[in-house]
């Protein structure tokens, strides 16, 4: 089973206007809501893969409980710790297709409901992946996250953090199956000055060396690096076409590595699905289709970087 596990959700709310007029009233052409959270997303994803998923975290009040019903509808599997907080909302802008977000601060969890979650992934078994993503509630450190990976480690299971790089890296030496960092991140976990693919590259093959089984560099429009246990680099392209939003193409790189992992064992093959799933997410303003995901494999080309 992969398990997926949001901290701080969120409920995404979409408007579309032609323009927005500061100081007045503005009116949207159309509007959306929807289930968030980085790792919920991997869920949402890996389910128009057809891949078998539940979604843990926390949720509360009346925006929790929306989230538990959107995922309902999609059929996808879930088990939260309620909270007494309720959860956050964010506003996404398209302003002649252009986005702009508005993120929600998040509201508190208890040393209680912190217990309660470390308690519900106790159950993670080898075989299993825990996908870790996304922000903190507000009074959290990143010691939740070092609690987490220790129970996947003890207990035999995969892990995938996908978090802010200064609490990624006393990570790194605890084997995480994928990391995906982008070249800023990298700036932070290599500790210098990462501009080029060359540089990025270098800085790929020394986060397998401190312990990462695979990372992808996520270059975004560029495409992205793979490097895999035995320290070999291949590249794959980027979007082809007019890119519409940026904001899920990480989740799903993350989603199509693990939910092909999950099927093959094979890296390289995992590689190739994380980026059509990417590509797939540049081109649509919420979370692609399964056919959009599979449409793209054709126009990835994976290739050994010299």
């Amino acid at each position: 089973m992969i398990y997926t596990v949001t901290m701080n959700p969120s409920v995404d709310f979409i408007s579309r206007l032609e323009e927005v007029r500061a100081g007045r009233s503005n009116y949207s052409k159309e509007d959306d809501m929807f289930a968030g959270g980085r790792a919920l997303n991997v869920s949402r994803i890996l389910k128009t893969l057809d891949v078998p998923t539940t979604a843990t975290g926390f949720v509360g009040g009346h925006t929790g409980a929306f989230i538990e019903e959107a995922l309902d509808q999609e059929g996808i599997l879930h088990d939260f710790i309620h909270t007494q907080n309720s959860t956050r909302l964010n506003l996404s802008l398209f302003v002649n297709h252009i986005e702009t977000r508005i993120l929600g601060r998040g509201a508190d969890v208890s040393l209680e409901e912190v217990n309660q979650l470390m308690y519900y992934l106790s159950r993670v078994r080898e075989g299993d992946f825990l996908v870790i993503a996304g922000s903190l509630p507000p009074n959290l450190s990143s010691e939740v996250y070092q609690r987490m990976v220790e129970i996947s480690v003890v207990n035999g299971a995969s892990f995938l953090p996908a978090i802010r790089a200064e609490d990624l890296a006393p990570l790194i030496e605890k084997k995480p199956l994928l990391i995906t960092p982008t070249l800023e991140d990298l700036q932070v976990l290599s500790g210098t000055d990462v501009k080029t693919k060359e540089e990025a590259a270098a800085a790929g093959v020394e986060l397998v060396e401190r312990g990462a089984k695979n990372v992808i560099v996520n270059m975004e429009r560029e495409g992205s690096l793979f490097i895999n246990e035995a320290k070999d680099v291949f590249e794959a392209n980027g979007p082809q076409a007019a890119i519409l939003s940026q904001t899920y193409t990480n989740m799903s790189l993350i989603a199509g590595f693990i939910g092909h992992y999950m099927r093959t064992s094979d890296p390289q093959e995992s590689f190739r699905a994380a980026q059509a799933a990417a590509n797939a997410a540049y081109y649509v303003e919420a979370l692609p289709t399964r056919e959009q995901v599979y449409a793209e494999f054709e126009n990835v080309h994976i290739l050994p970087y010299a």
